[in-house]
């Protein structure tokens, strides 16, 4: 049997959760080909390694966390993550180990806010 309050909508009822939320999170492979998201409305290729999420419904501010991780092409190695974010976007980037701009074979980034 099931029993207690079930949450409303807008999750006042929920309990034992962090205030940090999940506000949008994206899988996608290297150009614009989403694979799995949530609240994202596209994805910029703005140039080689460099990429916009556009968030569906915009984040409070851009004072969120994005990590980021990515499989770069060749398993070269190679960094990046998120340079600049608002609420409508994160931009980020990523380089090969020579410091050279590189896209890559797939890029997953989530945003957390504790914003209610």
């Amino acid at each position: 049997n099931i029993t207690g309050t079930l949450p409303a909508i807008d999750g006042s009822n929920l309990t034992g959760l962090s205030s940090l939320t999940c506000r949008g999170w994206i899988m996608f492979a290297s150009g614009t080909t989403i694979n799995d998201s949530h609240n994202v409305s596209s994805i910029s290729d703005n140039s080689t390694g460099n990429y916009s999420v556009n968030w569906d419904v915009d984040l409070p501010s851009g004072d969120y966390a994005a990590p980021t991780s990515t499989t770069p092409y060749n398993n070269s190695g190679g960094y990046g993550g998120i340079y600049t974010r608002s609420g409508a976007t994160a931009t980020m980037n990523f380089r090969d180990t020579d410091g050279n701009n590189e896209d890559c074979t797939q890029i997953n980034c989530v945003a957390f806010d504790n914003t209610p």
